[in-house]
């Protein structure tokens, strides 16, 4: 929170350019340097406009990471498998830091995937649980976009209809 006072993005970018592992990335995130200066005035600005505004929009953020924690622990319960809450919060948090990291991918294909079968085995779990929720994951996803789209349909559909009625 204190980072965003003052601005975290530009630092984050001089940080990378500055370790020797790093600079790779840091050298492909240098040409878009005054984007994220721009993304970082606006963050600033809106945490300074309105802190309490800010303040719950980063805890809405945390609760909606903490309900797709607890997707994870249902996803594995649905083959009969347990999970505790933290390792499944442990799986996402990581899987969520490979998908940024990976930004590049389109739609994370292969890369979500990938990194729930790595993270699956890396905890001691059935690499194939991970596989299987990735997929479900995915199945939620296009649930989610075709809801989107029909109620874009129906909501433009109608008025367009209406119209021509009135003629």
């Amino acid at each position: 929170m204190s980072a965003h006072r003052s601005g975290l993005l530009e630092r984050l970018l001089d940080w990378l350019n500055r370790l020797p592992l790093a600079r790779r990335l840091g050298a492909i995130l240098e040409p878009k340097r005054s984007m994220l200066a721009e993304l970082d005035q606006q963050i600033t600005e809106f945490y300074h406009r309105s802190p309490a505004r800010f303040v719950r929009a980063i805890l809405l953020e945390y609760l909606g990471r903490c309900v797709f924690m607890l997707e994870i622990v249902l996803i594995v319960a649905s083959l009969g498998y347990r999970i505790s809450y933290p390792l499944a919060f442990t799986i996402g948090g990581l899987e969520a830091i490979v998908g940024n990291v990976l930004f590049l991918v389109p739609f994370e294909l292969g890369a979500r995937e990938g990194a729930y079968f790595l993270l699956f085995k890396l905890f001691d779990l059935d690499p194939q649980l991970g596989m299987y929720t990735s997929i479900v994951g995915r199945v939620r996803d296009f649930a989610w976009i075709a809801a989107g789209l029909l109620l874009i349909w129906t909501t433009t559909v109608a008025p367009a209809a209406s119209a021509a009625s009135k003629l």
